[in-house]
């Protein structure tokens, strides 16, 4: 499974990711300027190094918040916030953080485990807005995450539960990679997904995750941008190599990606690869369209990386409850 996949990938590289995870982005900003009030009650999704929780305690006019990370690799918290996560130490900036929650939970997992995925009329959000131990926030972020999601139906239940978690009248904020849209980046993509294919269908690369490469991947973990040092771009983003499926496929054929479905490397070691999926626009309003009925959009725009443009973001204002 992709989600094996890329839990994989970050257990084994925590330390060197981490590394280059240490600035903030200009879009979190612009997403910031389209909420209308300063968050005191915060949901990290794929929350990471927690740089998002740094920044925010040090933008001008932030006020006291609670800050509740949640991710599935803890190796890649801060030193600060490994002892204090959970009580009422806020770490670095805790004047700032009122209090600092960290959560350890797959939450793509628990959503594939649920049989949401790809279901017709099923929906998992409900059912896993239990596990996330959070109360409802008046904002929900997630950055540097949807990439890992594999399959359209995934991305809408992830979105729906997102909205969830959130307070009548807050705000969500997401980030979508598009890697695809850096010439550089995109034709790195297109290398090491060929390579990445052959030497996975040769079982080079197995060394035994639990997962079956008779059946299709799945998805998982953390954050990505910038300097990451094996993405992709060039605005003409094809699907991955030898797919014709639609984006809301979960084939069962051997290594099939989606459309706009890469394996990227990390850091040049040839035995590292990630699942990344590069979102066309089309995506992101299909995404902001699915979920009229919880949210309206309040911001929708690219931003970030050498060219201005590797990330797409949204941010949406949670309806009122009826």
């Amino acid at each position: 499974m992709l989600c094996a996949l890329n839990n994989d990938f970050y257990q084994r590289n925590a330390a060197s990711f981490a590394r280059t995870r240490n600035n903030s982005w200009r879009g979190w900003e612009l997403c910031l300027e389209s909420v209308l009030f300063a968050p005191t009650r915060v949901l990290d999704v794929a929350c990471g190094t927690m740089r998002f929780r740094e920044w925010l305690s040090n933008r001008p006019g932030q006020g006291s918040f609670e800050y509740y990370g949640i991710d599935s690799c803890p190796a890649l918290l801060p030193e600060d916030v490994k002892g204090a996560a959970g009580s009422e130490d806020g770490g670095a900036g805790a004047e700032t953080v009122s209090s600092v929650h960290f959560q350890q939970l797959d939450v793509l997992g628990a959503l594939l485990a649920s049989e949401s995925c790809g279901a017709e009329g099923v929906s998992g959000a409900g059912a896993l807005k239990g596990l996330i131990q959070a109360p409802l926030c008046d904002l929900v972020v997630s950055f540097g995450f949807m990439h890992h999601i594999p399959g359209a139906a995934c991305r809408r239940e992830f979105l729906r539960l997102l909205l969830k978690k959130t307070q009548p009248g807050g705000y969500v904020a997401l980030s979508f990679w598009q890697f695809m849209n850096s010439e550089q980046l995109a034709e790195r993509a297109r290398q090491t997904t060929e390579e990445g294919l052959r030497r996975l269908s040769a079982g080079e690369l197995v060394r035994g995750l639990d997962w079956d490469l008779d059946r299709n991947f799945g998805q998982n973990s953390d954050s990505d941008l910038d300097k990451d040092s094996d993405s992709g771009p060039g605005p003409d983003s094809g699907p991955g190599p030898d797919s014709d499926s639609d984006s809301d496929s979960d084939s069962d054929s051997d290594l099939d990606l989606d459309s706009n479905d890469y394996l990227l490397g990390w850091d040049g070691k040839t035995d590292t690869l990630r699942y990344c999926h590069h979102f066309a626009p089309e995506e992101i309003d299909e995404l902001a369209e699915s979920v009229r009925d919880l949210a309206t959009v309040q911001a929708r725009f690219s931003c970030d990386g050498r060219t201005g443009n590797l990330n797409g973001y949204l941010v949406l204002q949670r309806r009122a409850a009826h």
